[in-house]
């Protein structure tokens, strides 16, 4: 303990701190034992009715210093507060401590994403939790099992809707009934006439079914698939708008004139849909196919990403990171130079050309689909020239990839 300059110079003995246990922590965790105002030179015994110590016994040095360093365990059921008892080792009165449990945790922020994880934290191990949910719009499995440090590990599904929802996840043990609770937000599918979008948001936008996310970063609109392959989850962008010069405080805004623009952080438009004058309550919808699209209050579409396609046409191109779905299907053209078709999460079909620099596919009007390099050379073929000039490149939900002539023949497929 500290000694004032004054008392030192009068000679007085500093009148020694009460000794003193701190000991906080979860239930069945194991923590440190800290020390204060023990005296010099004794040594003390540890004992409690909801923790247990190893070492029990320690010494302190004529600084007052323990010597060797005590951990305890947690008993699982112990309460919010309880006593820990040091008693001396010879003549001396013992001193009782109060030690705390740390109360349960929950996590729950802006849901966005169909495979997220969340956690609870501070339960006894193999403690069973149940959980829930404040509204029926977001789901969580109950009642699950604490792992070997206390925390219990889960998906947090939901519904989005037009509007951003509002929600709470309580934790609760099933054996002492302590609990947590924490606010959440499921994030809206749509951008009404008049809102905004910017990069400090709590949240994206959401396709309802939490697949596909819309998020303005670094000026840059994208738009994300998530997708939980074999070695976990994934996030891919499908596509993307904007400046991207690597700042931060554009607005994406769907404006009253039907508009739906991208302001950099001095008000400048750097992008928009060029749909002004389309209406006054127009909204931009991000689907459950990935496409964003901006409909008039008629239910019109005046403008989309193109984003959700399954198929394209004689003479047009496929850039690198976008991709062709149906159902559990896609087809991607990725940034390694290599096209992969997954099924499921699983690949099953692919160019074969990972590091040739392939960056766009192209179904050509000579009826042949061609991956090229930035620089213009082919580095696969479906070897289909002179075949058609309408033909069509698509992709099926089960899994397959096929080119097909305006008759609807198929003359290639993976």
């Amino acid at each position: 303990m500290a000694v004032s300059s004054s008392a030192e110079a009068a000679g007085v003995s500093p009148t020694p701190s009460t000794p003193n246990v701190y000991l906080s922590g979860c239930p069945g965790e194991s923590v440190p034992v800290a020390f204060q105002g023990f005296p010099g030179n004794s040594t003390w015994t540890l004992s409690s009715a909801h923790a247990t110590f190893v070492p029990d016994t320690t010494s302190f040095d004529q600084n007052g210093v323990p010597t060797v360093s005590i951990h305890t365990t947690i008993a699982a059921d112990a309460p919010a507060s309880y006593d820990v008892t040091a008693t001396p080792n010879g003549s001396g009165t013992a001193v009782v401590s109060t030690a705390t449990t740390t109360p349960p945790a929950v996590g729950a922020q802006v849901v966005f994403d169909l495979y997220r994880q969340d956690r609870a934290d501070c339960f006894a191990p193999g403690e069973m939790v149940d959980l829930s949910a404040s509204i029926p719009e977001v789901h969580v499995p109950t009642p699950l099992v604490a792992d070997s440090s206390g925390s219990v590990y889960f998906p947090m599904t939901a519904v989005a809707q037009p509007d951003a929802q509002e929600f709470t996840v309580t934790a609760t043990s099933a054996v002492t009934g302590r609990s947590a609770t924490s606010p959440g937000e499921v994030a809206a599918t749509t951008l009404a006439a008049g809102t905004t979008l910017d990069d400090s948001a709590p949240g994206p936008l959401a396709s309802s079914t939490l697949v596909y996310d819309l998020r303005l970063s670094a000026c840059v609109v994208m738009i994300d698939r998530h997708e939980l392959l074999s070695d976990g989850e994934h996030d891919f962008k499908i596509w993307g708008a904007g400046i991207g010069n690597g700042v931060f405080g554009c607005r994406l805004i769907m404006q009253t004139d039907g508009n739906l623009v991208q302001y950099s952080p001095s008000s400048k438009p750097v992008w928009s849909s060029g749909t002004s004058r389309t209406g006054a309550h127009n909204r931009a919808v991000l689907q459950t196919d990935g496409n964003f699209v901006n409909y008039t209050s008629f239910g019109a579409p005046v403008w989309s990403s193109v984003t959700g396609r399954s198929a394209i046409a004689s003479g047009v191109t496929l850039a690198v990171g976008q991709q062709l779905a149906a159902g559990g299907s896609r087809l991607r053209v990725q940034t390694d130079g290599n096209v992969v078709l997954y099924h499921s999460g699983k690949a099953v079909w692919s160019t074969g050309t990972r590091g040739s620099g392939g960056n766009r596919l192209v179904m050509q009007t000579d009826g042949n689909l061609v991956l090229y390099t930035a620089a213009g050379k082919a580095v696969w073929s479906s070897r289909t020239a002179h075949t058609g000039s309408t033909n069509m490149f698509l992709v099926s939900g089960a899994g397959r990839a096929s080119i097909l002539t305006q008759s609807g023949t198929t003359i290639w497929h993976t």
